[in-house]
């Protein structure tokens, strides 16, 4: 049986300035049912663009062996990676998982 995998892709954050996120934001065809745009727009305020996160410890090994366990340890390392920026979790505009 094959095991699952978390992944979180591609985050795209605001930067830390203190504008409102719904002030700068445009979503492109939403749908409602599943939360999801074809796009989304944001206005002229700084980005972070993270790199591909995966569910693993300090020496590669996957952490947790369910989706949920996996998924907590993605989000605690993207809240790391946000903070070193001057963001958070906060900001999210995009996340791909």
């Amino acid at each position: 049986m094959k095991r699952a995998l978390a992944l979180l892709g591609l985050g795209i954050l605001l930067g830390a300035a203190p504008r409102s996120i719904a002030d700068e934001l445009r979503e492109i065809q939403p749908t409602e049912a599943t939360g999801a745009s074809q796009a989304v727009v944001v206005g002229d305020v700084p980005l972070a663009h993270t790199a591909q996160l995966l569910p693993v410890d300090a020496r590669g090994a996957v952490v947790g062996r369910e989706a949920v366990e996996q998924c907590g340890k993605l989000v605690d390392e993207l809240a790391v990676v946000l903070a070193d920026v001057g963001s958070g979790l906060d900001r999210l505009v995009k996340l791909n998982l």
